[in-house]
């Protein structure tokens, strides 16, 4: 009984099925891109939600604004 080709063929298809996977995985690009927000304002009115500063902002004893464009910088 020779089952070396099968068991070669077997391996190579479940290599390719495993190498696309993780090809098709690692290469996407789903990232969404990062708005940009005039100031504290429009980000509410855009995303219906409160901007919050992070704990590490008020510590280092930032204002919310220099907060929210730490967070968001304006686009150059």
């Amino acid at each position: 009984m020779n089952r070396k080709p099968i068991d070669q063929q077997l391996y190579e298809m479940i290599s390719a099925i495993v190498d696309n996977s993780f090809e098709s995985h690692y290469n996407r690009v789903d990232e969404k891109p990062v708005e940009f927000y005039e100031d504290i304002e429009d980000y509410t009115r855009k995303t219906g939600k409160r901007f919050r500063m992070l704990k590490e902002h008020k510590e280092r004893g930032l204002s919310r604004e220099e907060a929210f464009r730490e967070m968001f910088p304006k686009p150059e």
